[in-house]
């Protein structure tokens, strides 16, 4: 009401053949969006999801790579004879 929508539309945002989110979007007009307005949307849902989906594998790389880091540093530090209180903050 503050922003004087009149009309919503939720569309779903489907990654490897399941929900994983949705697009809201609202509108002032009273008669709510029109076939064009849907027409363009399908269009970049397909876009959003596949930027969701490279945004979630990075995550899941650059977690992994912390994860091998922090690995190589405590094994280092023990063949170099450290102590695990050396090097933990």
């Amino acid at each position: 009401e503050t922003f004087g929508v009149q009309s919503m539309a939720f569309f779903p945002v489907v990654l490897q053949q399941r929900t994983f989110t949705s697009l809201q979007l609202g509108t002032t007009a009273a008669a709510g969006f029109s076939a064009d307005d849907y027409a363009a949307i399908s269009l970049i849902i397909p876009q959003i999801a596949l930027a969701l989906d490279n945004l979630l594998a990075y995550e899941e790389l650059e977690s992994r790579r912390l994860v091998k880091a922090t690995e190589l540093t405590v094994a280092s530090a023990f063949r170099n004879g450290r102590h695990i209180a050396d090097i933990a903050p």
